[in-house]
């Protein structure tokens, strides 16, 4: 994904040809490193009970809006399954902790550059996919891209979320 944004980023700035072909290296190697994981679990997972998810199935186990305090603190929402008091079901709510969030942020406010600004991406767009079918992106790609029918639970895209902070 990120030799995809430095792609984008060059063909803006008029250096496509010498970026793009470096990128689009960096972006092959890599789906031809990681073939052979995904390759066997895209071919099985035709013949699995996630190949018939409903909308509903795929998009139980959301993290709710309220669920973004955990973001803040590991504590309020109890600890542990037997302390969770929470009125849905439990998920990962992704600590990262009041000071990453404010590191975060300082790091987009004093050096907005293009490895900042393409992690502020990817951490919303974790948070928007975690919150599941409180927002409008994940049935538009529950729709739109058929590899997506076959996962579960949303709530864990916010360890996207938690990356993107932790490199901010």
């Amino acid at each position: 994904l990120y030799a995809l944004w430095g792609v984008a980023a060059a063909w803006r700035a008029g250096h496509a040809s010498q970026r793009a072909v470096a990128a689009g290296q960096v972006f092959a190697i890599a789906l031809l490193l990681s073939a052979p994981a995904w390759l066997p679990a895209l071919e099985l997972q035709g013949y699995t009970a996630r190949a018939e998810l409903s909308y509903a199935q795929a998009s139980d186990f959301a993290l709710p809006w309220s669920g973004l305090a955990g973001l803040f603190s590991p504590l309020l929402l109890g600890r542990g399954s037997g302390d969770f008091w929470a009125p849905w079901p439990r998920v990962e709510a992704g600590y990262i902790g009041v000071a990453t969030l404010v590191l975060a942020a300082y790091a987009l406010w004093r050096r907005p550059n293009r490895l900042s600004l393409y992690l502020a991406v990817l951490g919303l767009g974790g948070l928007i996919l975690a919150l599941g079918p409180n927002t409008p992106l994940h049935r538009i790609l529950y729709d739109a891209v058929g590899v997506f029918r076959g996962l579960r639970v949303p709530a864990r895209y916010i360890f996207l979320t938690d990356f993107a902070l932790a490199g901010l």
